[in-house]
């Protein structure tokens, strides 16, 4: 499937963002930490962005129901 020009767009103007906010982002965080030492981690999800790791799709499909064979991996 093609990606479409807008999408292409929308990706490379995130990115140049990020790089444009990096700088910004390290420096409120290095404040935060230069405070007392006691830092909660509320603070420092208001500043910081906050990624969450996926799990991979196929490691969740393999656990609940191994027999349909849709992951590739062992064949019971």
């Amino acid at each position: 499937m093609a990606k479409s020009l807008r999408s292409k767009w929308k990706r490379k103007m995130r990115a140049e963002k990020r790089k444009k906010n990096a700088p910004k982002e390290l420096s409120r965080l290095k404040s935060i930490l230069k405070l007392e030492g006691d830092v909660l981690m509320k603070d420092v999800q208001e500043i910081a962005t906050v990624v969450v790791p996926k799990r991979k799709h196929c490691q969740e499909k393999m656990q609940c129901e191994p027999t349909l064979g849709r992951c590739p991996g062992p064949v019971l």
